[in-house]
């Protein structure tokens, strides 16, 4: 058996999120953003500020290359053909990102005017996002993700407070867009707090 010590790196890491949770399996983990990394790391977490275009690692040494809500963000071609340089033999290609919402059908009746009206003013991405990048593909075996989710129990004012992050809803408001309020008949048939979840999907290749 090898001594070799396993290394993977997390593209657009971001706040370190996933780096920290890879850095339990692996011996190396590294969070790599363009802009510098924040978040608390995990003892044996290095963080690099550099582009996912450009990958800054030796030839055939990463055994896992991921980007979580990441890659439709990078130069495709350009991540690509560095992710076959320094991915070593075997080892794998992650591109993930978390898929449609999903809340309680009263909660999306009463906020259904809402995403109709921000609907035209998501980013042109976006719907390639949440069908889980379907035009990546990559040498070596596809690997089949098993069905995992985020999940977050919230108030309905812990929900408005994820919708008031969402990029199509600033931009609507940028553009002078006035949302219509939430159906208050629907939202009387919640509980206190209920359950939201995001599928995590995107592409992952053996290399």
């Amino acid at each position: 058996m090898s001594d070799r010590n396993t290394f993977c790196v997390d593209c657009g890491a971001g706040t370190t999120g996933t780096a920290n949770f890879l850095a339990k399996t692996f011996d190396r983990s590294v969070a790599l953003d363009v802009n510098p990394v924040l978040g608390h790391c995990a003892k044996n977490v290095e963080t690099f500020t550099g582009s996912a275009n450009s990958l800054p690692f030796d030839t055939d040494s990463v055994d896992l290359l991921i980007s979580v809500q990441a890659f439709h963000h990078f130069d495709h071609e350009k991540h690509l053909l560095e992710a076959l340089k320094v991915i070593r033999p075997g080892g794998v290609f992650a591109a993930l990102c978390w898929g449609e919402m999903q809340i309680p059908d009263p909660v999306r009746d009463a906020y259904a005017s809402v995403f109709d009206a921000i609907a035209p003013y998501w980013e042109t991405e976006r719907a390639r996002v949440l069908a889980g990048y379907p035009d990546l593909i990559l040498p070596g075996q596809r690997i089949e993700l098993a069905l995992a989710y985020r999940s977050h129990r919230v108030s309905l004012d812990q929900f408005e407070e994820i919708i008031a992050g969402w990029s199509g809803l600033q931009s609507a408001l940028r553009a002078g867009v006035d949302l219509p309020e939430p159906k208050e008949d629907d939202l009387d048939k919640l509980d206190t707090s209920f359950e939201v979840r995001w599928p995590l999907i995107g592409k992952v290749f053996r290399v």
